[in-house]
């Protein structure tokens, strides 16, 4: 489990507080990426979405989370086998 600290004073930081900083920069990263596939596919997918016209846009948002978080957490695993970044000790 990852968790993040903030210092207070002159305390110190966490020791992983940049992989947890990299993490969440990789999210945004997959948030435009996942978007960006969206907007670049979306005639497809409304053509898909009408086939059941009242969960069209439950359909929509569903692959954009779905989406959004299979590429965050695919950036993250190559991002840490890229490093040699550990999360847990």
């Amino acid at each position: 489990m990852v968790v993040f600290t903030v210092g207070v004073g002159g305390a110190k930081s966490h020791p992983n507080s940049h992989a947890v900083r990299d993490h969440y920069l990789l999210g945004v990263v997959g948030l435009v990426v996942a978007a960006l596939a969206m907007f670049a596919a979306y005639s497809l997918l409304v053509s898909v979405a009408n086939l059941v016209p009242l969960l069209s846009t439950t359909f929509l948002a569903f692959v954009g989370i779905v989406l959004w978080v299979f590429v965050w957490m695919a950036l993250d695993v190559v991002y840490g086998r890229y490093t040699g970044d550990r999360y847990v000790e």
